[in-house]
C-alpha cells in the first residue's frame, strides 16, 4: 500500500511539473529523480542542508506542491508533496529514458508491468513520462526528455547523483524484465565478495541488481548520491533529522556506503567515490 500510494503521489504530477530534459537519450540511461514526500517543508529543508541543494519557486498543481532542487544552476530533482491522499508514505521514483514511451509503457505491461499513470506530456520542453511498477512491485517511470542532453559522460558531482540499483525478490526474473524492457545487457559481478547483477549498455553499467538483502522491504529503486565524507555526511543526517539504517562498515564496500532515511521515510544510499565517475556502481 505504501509503494503504491508514493506512486500515486508521483502520478499525480506528471500533467503539472516543470520540465526537467534533456532530450534523445540513450534508452535505459537515468534521467530524473523525483521525490514524493508527504512533508514537502521538512524535504527541503533537509536535503538542503545535507547536500546544500536549492529551490525554484513551487508549482502548483491539483492536490500537489512541487519544486525543482537545484545545485550550482544544475537541476538536480524534483520534491512532490501530495495531499490527496490518505497514506503517509515516502519514495524516491528513478526516470529511465526511452524512445517511445507510449511504445515501452506497453512493453512492460505485456510482460507484466502495470501502469499507474499513462503517458503523459509535461511541462513547457514537452517532455513525455508514464509511471509504473514492474512485475515485482518497485515503482518506476519512463521518460522521453524534451530538450537536448546533456553529457552521457560527464562526473558525478559531489552531492549529485552517482548510481541506481534495484532491490527485488527474484534477481533473474528483474534483470531480465529490464533487459527487455531498456535494452540492458547482463553482467555478473562480485562487490565484497558477494554476487551482484550489473545492467549495461555497451559495457557502460548502467544499474545494479541485488536480492533484497533484508526482511520486510519491498521491491524499490534505490538511488545513491555520490558524498565527499559518508561518515560526515551521515552525522549531518542525524542532526538534520534523518535516520540511519545502515551506518558505513568496513566489510560492507569498504566502509564507504551508508543507507539513510530522509525525515519522511524515503530511503537513499550515500556513497564516497573515488573511482571512476563515468562507470557509475559499487566497489
Amino acid at each position: 500500500m505504501r509503494l503504491r500510494a508514493a506512486a500515486l503521489g508521483a502520478a499525480m504530477l506528471l500533467a503539472a511539473v516543470p520540465s526537467r530534459g534533456p532530450a534523445q537519450v540513450t534508452p535505459g540511461r537515468v534521467v530524473w529523480h523525483d521525490l514524493v514526500t508527504r512533508n514537502l517543508e521538512v524535504s527541503k529543508a533537509f536535503y538542503g542542508g545535507l547536500f546544500g541543494w536549492t529551490w525554484r519557486a513551487p508549482t502548483s498543481g491539483k492536490n500537489v506542491r512541487y519544486v525543482v532542487a537545484e545545485m550550482a544552476g544544475m537541476a538536480m530533482a524534483g520534491l512532490a508533496e501530495s495531499r490527496g491522499g490518505k497514506v503517509n508514505a515516502s519514495q524516491w521514483i528513478t526516470y529511465f529514458a526511452a524512445d517511445d514511451v507510449g511504445k515501452a509503457a506497453k512493453a512492460a505491461v505485456d510482460s507484466g508491468a502495470t501502469l499507474v499513470v499513462p503517458p503523459t506530456k509535461t511541462g513547457s520542453w514537452r517532455d513525455e513520462a508514464a509511471l509504473l511498477t514492474d512485475p515485482q512491485g518497485a515503482p518506476f517511470a519512463l521518460m522521453k526528455p524534451g530538450r537536448e542532453p546533456a553529457d552521457a559522460h560527464a562526473a558525478a558531482p559531489v552531492n549529485g547523483w552517482l548510481w541506481v540499483e534495484l532491490w527485488t525478490a527474484d534477481v533473474n526474473a528483474a534483470a531480465a524484465f529490464y533487459e527487455y524492457l531498456l535494452g540492458y545487457e547482463q553482467r555478473a559481478v562480485a562487490v565484497a565478495g558477494k554476487d551482484y547483477l550489473l545492467l549495461q549498455q555497451d559495457s557502460t553499467p548502467m544499474a545494479g541488481v541485488l536480492e533484497i538483502p533484508v526482511k520486510d522491504v519491498r521491491p524499490n529503486w534505490l538511488p545513491t548520491i555520490r558524498v565527499a565524507d559518508v561518515n560526515a555526511t551521515v552525522s549531518r543526517v542525524v542532526t538534520l533529522g534523518g535516520r540511519v539504517i545502515l551506518a558505513p562498515r568496513a566489510d560492507i564496500r569498504n566502509g564507504t556506503v551508508a543507507i539513510i532515511a530522509d525525515p519522511t521515510g524515503a530511503a537513499l544510499t550515500l556513497q564516497q567515490w573515488d573511482g571512476p565517475l563515468t562507470s557509475g556502481g559499487p566497489r
